[in-house]
């Protein structure tokens, strides 16, 4: 076990197989110190995340632990950028159905929806739905 410092000053303990060559495990090793670590990888993505749906003026998400939250945030930002791929920006009639979700497991629940277009709009028709049944 190598104890690892990445470039944002964090440290973690690393484990490379018994027949790693010398020269791959330097390589390795070279890279992890240039690189941020995953803790702070998924605290940028998340900061990211949050500005675009601010930006666009979706209200916070509520959930139980930061790491869902977070997850949550990247998933309805993938959704709006996926949006904004498609037309110049969302319609503020998709925007008040996104904003009507706060529930973060929600999201994280429907998460494999977004690997496609389609399963984009279709995410935004269940939406819709949903807010028709309500009285």
């Amino acid at each position: 076990m190598v104890q690892v410092r990445f470039a944002c000053g964090h440290s973690r303990s690393v484990t490379f197989p018994v027949r790693l060559c010398p020269l791959q495990r330097n390589r390795t090793l070279s890279l992890l110190a240039r690189s941020t670590c995953p803790s702070c990888l998924r605290e940028l993505r998340q900061r990211v995340a949050q500005q675009q749906c601010r930006a666009v003026g979706l209200p916070p998400l509520r959930g139980n632990t930061p790491q869902v939250v977070g997850l949550a945030e990247q998933i309805r930002a993938a959704v709006v950028r996926a949006y904004m791929e498609q037309e110049a920006s969302p319609t503020s009639e998709v925007l008040a159905l996104l904003a009507t979700r706060r529930d973060a497991g929600w999201w994280c629940v429907r998460r494999m929806a977004l690997w496609s277009e389609l399963h984009c709009r279709a995410l935004v028709s269940e939406l819709q739905t949903e807010s028709e049944e309500k009285p």
